[in-house]
């Protein structure tokens, strides 16, 4: 079975719309629906994971990204039930993360999220709203991903604060991209890009494992 990697889907998804695509553009790109077979209630209880339900909501808006996100990648979508097993992991992910900030202490204000919404929408209204009909998102699934992704960004600067890439790291870096392309650009122009992305990478890393732990530990029962 296909892995996607944790929450590749909520921040391509997420911050799909600084790339400024057209309302055309979007709707051309789009050529999948959600059927309603693919869906559940809202409050049915999908998933018990350390004694608390997981209902419907948070599993539909997980199959959605996972959905839009292996679009994105060139897969195929037509496998409903290969889809289905792919949120159920992504969305176990994600509560298993959400629990554990939760006892933690690390939250996202509700405040905060309005902030971000509103400075999404205000750079681009037309962007935002084609963005939500061609990939079959509302605005309040939307900002339920958007609250999930400053968390773990929350999550990642409280737990992992010390993540440091070497030069040594950003110079094999470039020396590996240029093995593959003699066209790419000098390396002082772009070292301080490849430090963010090896930085990202290796929170990634921490996170997955973190997770891992906490999958290894956890009681979960799906339900559906």
């Amino acid at each position: 079975m296909r892995k996607i990697l944790l929450f590749t889907a909520l921040f391509s998804l997420t911050f799909l719309l600084a790339c400024g695509d057209s309302k055309e553009e979007v709707q051309e790109e789009q050529t999948f629906e959600i059927t309603t077979e693919e869906k559940v209630d809202h409050d049915e209880v999908v998933m018990y994971l350390n004694g608390e339900e997981v209902t419907g909501d948070r599993y539909n808006l997980a199959y959605l990204q996972t959905k839009v996100q292996l679009f994105q990648l060139g897969q195929d979508v037509s496998d409903q039930e290969e889809i289905k097993q792919l949120a159920l992991e992504a969305l176990l992910e994600q509560e298993l993360l959400q629990q554990d900030a939760t006892e933690k202490g690390i939250e996202v204000a509700e405040e905060d999220v309005e902030e971000e919404l509103s400075l999404i929408k205000s750079e681009s209204q037309d962007s935002f709203d084609a963005f939500l009909e061609a990939y079959s998102f509302d605005e309040s699934s939307y900002k339920m991903m958007l609250s999930f992704a400053m968390l773990y960004d929350k999550y990642i600067a409280d737990q992992f604060p010390n993540i440091e890439v070497t030069d040594e790291e950003v110079e094999a870096a470039y020396d590996e991209i240029k093995s593959d392309n003699e066209e790419i650009a000098a390396f002082e122009d772009i070292k301080e890009s490849l430090r963010s992305g090896l930085a990202r990478q290796k929170e990634s890393e921490k996170m997955q494992e973190r997770i891992d732990s906490l999958k290894d530990k956890a009681e979960i029962e799906t339900n559906i």
